[in-house]
């Protein structure tokens, strides 16, 4: 199973679980055609048990993600909070929170601690800024990532985090990072590639990342 390669989605399926349960505010069948469209492209189905709103917020009890073709990942509950109605029928949630959660399957463990999300937008039919309608967080972050197998640990990612934003005049910027990462080559499948990285001393990558 390949947990670096559905990690990504693992942490953005947020988007996706908020709109339904927005307390009245907007047609279940707008919601529906949005999360639609949002995910055609992904290849991905995500579910949860049941939804509980309190105030303005609202917790999606047991979530899972089925990436297509692996085992589901049980993600707990996500705590949305503030979702409203924006300009160029945008729709905004003020924050996302998961618990920390993990996940075992082939001898392999994905763990995830301190994920959230600030200012997630959806855009409708209606959107017109072609920027907005690819959808994007304000911000995000996550502590830690860590990837182990057969008890060893072989990828490790440290205090990930981003900033999105759309500017007066229409372009978007992006500025973000990985504090720490970490991989240990040994692990790799390929023996050749392997021995190619042993080669040149690099059995353990360390490092750190930063994009703007």
């Amino acid at each position: 199973m390949s947990f670096t390669r559905n990690l990504l989605p693992a942490l953005m399926f947020s988007t996706a679980l908020v709109m339904p349960f927005a307390a009245g505010a907007f047609e279940a069948s707008d919601v529906e055609a949005r999360l639609k469209a949002q995910f055609s492209g992904q290849g991905m189905e995500v579910k949860w048990a049941s939804a509980e709103a309190s105030g303005e917020d609202v917790v999606l009890k047991g979530v899972t993600i089925n990436p297509p073709g692996e085992t589901p990942l049980a993600i707990g509950d996500a705590t949305l909070s503030d979702i409203t109605e924006e300009d160029d029928d945008i729709l905004r949630i003020g924050s996302l929170t998961l618990p920390d959660f993990a996940h075992e399957a082939d001898g392999k463990s994905l763990n995830v601690t301190g994920f959230a999300m600030e200012g997630l937008s959806l855009p409708g039919a209606a959107t017109t800024d072609e920027i907005a309608k690819l959808g994007f967080a304000e911000t995000f972050g996550v502590d830690s990532v860590t990837v182990a197998e057969g008890g060893k640990t072989v990828f490790t990612l440290s205090n990930v985090g981003g900033e999105s934003e759309i500017t007066d005049d229409g372009s978007f910027t992006f500025s973000g990072g990985i504090e720490a990462f970490s991989a240990d080559m040994t692990t790799l499948p390929d023996p050749k590639a392997k021995e190619a990285m042993a080669a040149f001393g690099m059995e353990k990558l360390e490092g750190a990342l930063t994009l703007e």
